[in-house]
């Protein structure tokens, strides 16, 4: 998407879909993609983009730390903001897709701990979880990146806490934010 498509895919699809990317790319290649993927429908296709923002932390039951997931979170969005990473830019799509002539462009946001499933305990429990464990292998990549501060020891560290935490009911929240357009 970061590169013009081939001539034979171009104006051939009724629908194109992107699921978070905001981790790999980098802000200013978010409207060179937009642009791309829209060579890619057929006049009345949609574009849905759906990616995360608004990162919250909470305690589900009081006392409980939330120090080291915030360390482990917020490491991460400190890195990939100092890399230009496309952290935010979903709450700018709707613009650029405005922008670029598409019609009932809407956006809309989904409160991550107000989803049916994430309301159960033991769902957010899982989904920080898998959370913690996708950005303890950011975090091991992080560590070979000089000046980065992470270490492999470090990583370990901080990652294990984070379980206790979550183990004692630390949790976190990402809102999902879901931009639709349709090529005229």
């Amino acid at each position: 998407m970061l590169e013009p498509f081939p001539g034979a895919e171009r104006g051939s699809y009724d629908i194109v879909a992107i699921r978070y990317v905001t981790l790999a790319i980098t802000a200013s290649e978010w409207e060179t993609s937009i642009k791309n993927l829209i060579t890619l429908l057929k006049p009345g296709g949609w574009i849905q983009w759906i990616d995360s923002d608004d990162l919250r932390f909470y305690q589900s039951r009081p006392g409980t730390s939330v120090a080291a997931i915030k360390e482990v979170f917020e490491s991460v969005a400190s890195f990939g903001r100092g890399r230009n990473l496309a952290i935010g830019m979903i709450r700018k799509t709707a613009a650029i897709l405005r922008e670029e002539g598409l019609r009932d462009v809407w956006e809309d946001c989904f409160a991550g701990d107000r989803v049916a499933e994430d309301r159960e305990a033991e769902d957010r429990e899982s989904k920080t979880r898998n959370g913690l464990e996708a950005m303890r292998s950011v975090l091991g990549r992080m560590a070979t990146v000089e000046g980065s501060g992470w270490t492999v020891e470090r990583r370990d560290r901080v990652s294990e806490e984070a379980r206790r935490e979550a183990d004692d009911g630390a949790y976190f929240v990402l809102d999902q934010y879901c931009v639709v357009g349709k090529k005229p």
